[in-house]
């Protein structure tokens, strides 16, 4: 049996930009997101790239995790999940942006909030996996200071990916 993470439904906060059309809502993920959080997943990465229903669940209600989605009336437009992988070590492990919107800083919305969701358990580092061909992903996260520590052959199945992180320090 899974357990079960108690989560605030009332936190949203507006992801737009004064200088685009385009407005959306940034709030916890929620049980009934998970089937459009699938089909978004698919639409967003290759086949054998995706996340299974069953993954979605244990990231989100049986390891500790902090995750955000970004909807417009309903309709899923991105979202992000991060994980503890030890204590004080998270994980990205997914970042999630509709391809239609892709470019309009959302990717960096949900990654600024995200972290700053993270940091309230004091981590000493933020990992995350990217594909070495994903140079839009890789210049996101070097504007949130991630840094590549190593590069792994075959990572995601024929394609090589690089571990990056981000490192914290408490003064």
């Amino acid at each position: 049996m899974m357990k079960s993470k108690a989560r605030d439904q009332s936190k949203e906060t507006s992801a737009s930009d004064p200088g685009n059309t385009f407005s959306s809502n940034l709030r916890e993920i929620r049980p009934e997101d998970i089937n459009n959080l699938v089909s978004l997943d698919r639409e967003c990465f290759p086949s054998g790239e995706v996340f299974s229903i069953e993954e979605f669940y244990l990231y989100l209600y049986y390891y500790k995790s902090e995750s955000l989605i970004l909807s417009e009336r309903g309709e899923v437009n991105g979202f992000v999940i991060f994980s503890e992988t030890e204590p004080a070590a998270w994980e990205l492990v997914t970042l999630n942006v509709k391809p239609r919107i892709q470019g309009q800083g959302f990717g960096g919305k949900l990654l600024s909030t995200g972290i700053k969701s993270v940091k309230k358990h004091y981590p000493k580092e933020i990992n995350l996996h990217v594909r070495t061909d994903n140079e839009k992903a890789i210049s996101l996260y070097r504007k949130f200071d991630f840094v590549v520590v190593n590069s792994i052959r075959n990572y995601y199945n024929d394609k090589d990916g690089y571990l990056m992180r981000k490192e914290f320090s408490y003064d």
